[in-house]
């Protein structure tokens, strides 16, 4: 049988008293796995969110979601709407369909930005975009997305289990990142278009400054410069790279660069 997202991770986090029930509502499915029918209109939110996560379990994904959504439409005061709304999310991300889970995820963090399973919302939310990354050759929107979702969670979920499985993934994100933005402002520098190529090298710098890139584009930068005759910050970039990577393979080279400089820049560089 296959899983769906809210089994996927076993957390247990500290829920508040009035959250009570939906761990019960939770608890109630896993006495059995058979797909029901479309509830009579006398169901009650209760009665509607079991019906649903049976469905879930057969994968029979337009009966859960009719029933959720009945719930967010009949049952405008019940406690069981947030666990509703997210199921509707996991019931859409089950099926790979992520553009409508993006947009149910999206709505639980705005409507629930304490609830007990806004964490699990971000990461999902997050991961609908990191299932989806394109080559790194190309428009790197996905990846934009997903690591800004996992840098929301870790930043204001730190303690949660599923922050630490964050974690990763924004090294993984930076990185990759950082070698599309490399990427481009190589291809300005391989132009002599230095004008273009210092701008994408700053912000290479500026966002992802830990990422395995940063070192070649503090040396790009730094030659950028030079060769615009701005040897003053040209020494500047260099003495970071040195400092900054002294096990870069760069490392050498930007030694090496520095000696060439005007000893003005290499004076200035090292009051800074």
């Amino acid at each position: 049988m296959r899983l769906l997202p809210i089994f996927l991770l076993r957390l247990r986090p500290k829920r508040p008293i009035g959250a009570a029930i939906i761990v019960l509502a939770s608890l109630l499915i896993l006495g059995g796995c058979s797909a029901r029918k479309a509830p009579p209109s006398a169901s009650s939110a209760g009665d509607l969110i079991v019906l649903g996560r049976e469905n879930m379990q057969a994968q029979n994904f337009e009966r859960a979601r009719a029933a959720f959504n009945r719930i967010l439409q009949e049952y405008p005061e019940s406690n069981l709407r947030s666990v509703a709304l997210i199921s509707l999310a996991d019931s859409f991300y089950a099926s790979k369909e992520y553009d409508e889970a993006k947009f149910q995820y999206d709505k639980f963090v705005q409507l629930y930005p304490v609830n007990p399973q806004t964490p699990r919302a971000y990461y999902f939310l997050a991961m609908c975009d990191y299932n989806r990354l394109a080559s790194v050759d190309r428009d790197q929107i996905e990846a934009e997305n997903a690591l800004a979702n996992f840098r929301r969670l870790v930043r204001q979920f730190p303690d949660t289990p599923l922050s630490a499985e964050a974690g990763p993934k924004v090294t993984e994100l930076e990185t990759r990142l950082a070698r599309k933005e490399l990427l481009v402002a190589r291809f300005h520098y391989s132009g002599s278009n230095y004008q273009s190529a210092i701008p994408r090298f700053l912000g290479l710098l500026k966002d992802y400054p830990k990422a395995p890139a940063a070192a070649a584009a503090l040396y790009y930068l730094a030659d950028s410069y030079r060769r615009e005759e701005n040897f003053r910050k040209a020494g500047m970039a260099l003495r970071r790279l040195i400092r900054s990577h002294p096990k870069s393979r760069y490392h050498k080279k930007a030694r090496s660069l520095l000696r060439k400089l005007p000893k003005l820049a290499q004076s200035a560089s090292k009051t800074r």
